[in-house]
């Protein structure tokens, strides 16, 4: 799999923070979050990227044993890989109780740690008693919450459904606003073919679907491309 290098803008939530120090029985936190970026990518093919990764190198004055707990963000799914020096330490299903894998160990000068995480795109729900996302759905992958675009979709957004279970496709488009990865999806766009176009309320028409591709883009990436809709909470088949 050829690696697919991240915008700096995604990458902020992954950066790797070097430890410039470490007592004996010290206990460091790495929240991958720091200036000093020694690798930060995400693999997979350029039609799919798969996981996200960062490294860490300990820079202790001499070695010493202390824990070091890596925080696992909620949205890779409890899915990753630790290696140390290039050796494969933790493979976990399951995401940590308290958010944190910690790894107790003599640490030596130059030590790396690195960590990959699954990016699954995430069917986000709000709670049932939310009255404007009952019903309705939000995509995150990795880090981001992603929206539907008119530019990209069209008017009337509110009409578009997303198939139930269906599949993404995130693809990275090298040419969209400097680089963006795109996710598309299976939808449905509701109305009546019945509808008079001057009439405000009817009786009993019916409703079909036509079928769509949805395409959502990061929302920090919105409002970029011309005056249009936007929307992040979109219908959801039940």
């Amino acid at each position: 799999m050829r690696p697919v290098q991240l915008l700096p803008s995604e990458i902020d939530e992954l950066s790797e923070k070097i430890i410039p120090h470490a007592d004996e029985g010290e206990q460091q936190y790495n929240d991958h979050s720091g200036p000093n970026e020694r690798q930060n990518q995400a693999g997979g093919s350029d039609s799919t990227p798969a996981f996200a990764s960062t490294s860490t190198s300990v820079s202790a004055s001499t070695s010493a044993e202390f824990t070091l707990s890596l925080r696992i963000p909620s949205w890779c799914g409890g899915r990753y890989r630790i290696q140390v020096n290039g050796s494969v330490l933790s493979v976990s299903e399951g995401d940590p109780g308290n958010g944190y894998v910690e790894l107790k160990r003599v640490w030596q000068v130059g030590d790396t740690v690195d960590i990959a995480f699954e990016m699954p795109v995430l069917r986000m729900k709000g709670h049932p008693l939310i009255r404007d996302t009952i019903g309705k759905t939000a995509l995150q992958h990795g880090p981001f919450v992603y929206c539907m675009e008119e530019a990209d979709n069209g008017p009337q957004l509110h009409q578009v459904v997303l198939a139930r279970e269906c599949e993404f496709d995130v693809r990275f488009e090298p040419g969209l606003l400097g680089g963006l990865s795109v996710i598309t999806a299976a939808a449905e766009r509701v109305g009546s073919a019945e509808w008079q176009a001057d009439a405000l309320y009817a009786n009993d028409v019916s409703w079909s679907g036509t079928p769509v591709t949805a395409t959502f883009i990061p929302y920090y990436a919105w409002a970029n491309r011309g005056v249009g809709e936007m929307m992040v909470w979109v219908r959801d088949s039940l």
